[in-house]
């Protein structure tokens, strides 16, 4: 009885070992994602009310589309909370303004730093985006035109090192 449950001890061990060697067919998530429940408990906790992000209805507010773009397609690696909510708030931005529509070509929504999000509008030749100092947003500019719908968005107070904000609005753009 000793002699078998050597054996048995010794072929369990093998087993284990040869098992670590072999690599995994199964898909592990990528180190740089983040998953929704995640992120938005972290986001969640920073707003004055998270039902935008986790109520039935919210499946289409741009809120609940910035944490889906964070946590299903964006590829950036969050250094801290602060950083996420500071994705989330541009990306909020993004959603509420219609950023698909925006004229002229920009990197909103890049998987590059946020603070290298900007843009030119094709149709003046001027410069938008984001500034930073530091890692912090100090500065959103958008000017000439380039927002042509939606309303701007309460998250924009995430920003909290944001020391100026130029919107020089079309007709169709609403403040919330």
């Amino acid at each position: 009885v000793g002699a078998v449950l050597l054996l048995i001890s010794i072929s369990i061990v093998l087993t284990t070992t040869i098992d670590r060697k072999s690599p995994s067919n199964v898909p592990t998530p990528s180190p740089t994602s983040q998953n929704f429940a995640e992120l938005a408990r972290i986001v969640a906790s920073y707003l004055k009310d998270p039902s935008s992000i986790y109520s039935h209805e919210a499946d289409n507010t741009p809120q609940s589309q910035a944490i889906k773009w964070m946590s299903e397609v964006d590829e950036y690696f969050y250094s801290s909370d602060e950083q996420i909510l500071q994705r989330f708030a541009l990306a909020t931005f993004y959603f509420a303004t219609d950023g698909n529509s925006w004229k002229g070509d920009h990197s909103f929504l890049s998987y590059n730093d946020e603070c290298t999000w900007s843009g030119t509008n094709e149709l003046t030749g001027t410069n938008y985006g984001v500034s930073c100092r530091d890692g912090s947003v100090t500065e959103l500019v958008f000017e000439d035109g380039v927002l042509s719908s939606g309303s701007l968005p309460a998250e924009l107070s995430l920003l909290t090192q944001l020391e100026r904000l130029v919107i020089k609005r079309d007709k169709d753009l609403k403040d919330t």
